[in-house]
């Protein structure tokens, strides 16, 4: 009977957290422990391309659950945590430069002349389209110019459109709630791997799980200030010294 009991409280104490508004859903230690793990998943994708030239289909399928986890972290972010964005954006365009000489020898060139754009830069473009958007026409204007040039800068190895979609969308739900928003922003992430369904799914279920984990829940924050930021432009460089890329 206490059994029962237990799996039936533990059910209750699940569905409560699911059904949190948006803006609750996810704790400071929470969201640390989702960077982590989608630094290391970052960490084996990198790894595979700039050592092992991509062989090891392993560690390029477990990569690609990266960008997405990423991408609802900022979000939240985005939606409840950002108090200067003036600071953001210039640590984000610094650590940013930083990487983006490493990033395009690993990712390849993109479509404005040989410009292929990292991951800060996506969620730099992010914070300059939501902080232009409903700011008068010219906002109304210069937002999805900043969305047009940002997809093709960014390309397919950052996630061209899809990539700005999604966080867009997350942003937008974690910020109201509505439904539609949460449909747009599965749609989103269905389209960053359209040759891989399965990670809209499964980031899904990992979220969930972090959400309704108790001692994730508990967790503080335990991450250093601006180590995320260090750690993605440090192992950029490391890999190509690694790899021995030529200038």
């Amino acid at each position: 009977m206490q059994c029962v009991n237990r799996v039936h409280s533990d059910a209750l104490l699940i569905r409560a957290r699911l059904w949190r508004p948006p803006n609750d859903l996810l704790g400071s230690g929470q969201l640390d422990l989702l960077k982590s793990g989608a630094f290391l998943l970052m960490l084996l994708d990198h790894t595979n391309k700039a050592l092992f030239a991509g062989s090891h289909a392993w560690m390029l399928a477990l990569g690609r659950l990266a960008f997405p986890i990423f991408a609802i972290v900022f979000a939240y972010n985005l939606a409840h945590h950002f108090t200067n964005g003036a600071r953001f954006a210039k640590r984000t365009l610094v650590f940013g430069l930083i990487a983006q000489w490493p990033f395009m020898k690993l990712a390849g060139t993109g479509l404005l002349g040989g410009v292929c754009i990292n991951i800060l830069f996506v969620f730099l473009l992010v914070w300059a389209i939501r902080s232009a958007w409903g700011k008068g026409i010219v906002g109304a204007i210069a937002a999805p110019l900043i969305f047009i040039a940002g997809s093709l800068a960014a390309t397919s190895a950052s996630y061209s459109w899809a990539g700005l979609a999604l966080i867009l969308c997350l942003a937008a739900w974690f910020k109201s709630g509505q439904p539609i928003l949460g449909i747009l922003s599965v749609g989103a992430m269905l389209a960053v791997a359209p040759d891989a369904l399965w990670v809209a799914p499964l980031t899904i279920f990992l979220i969930t799980c972090i959400i309704c984990s108790d001692q994730a829940a508990r967790m503080g924050r335990f991450l250093p200030r601006y180590s995320l930021y260090a750690a993605y432009a440090g192992h950029l460089w490391l890999l190509v010294l690694l790899a021995g890329l030529s200038i």
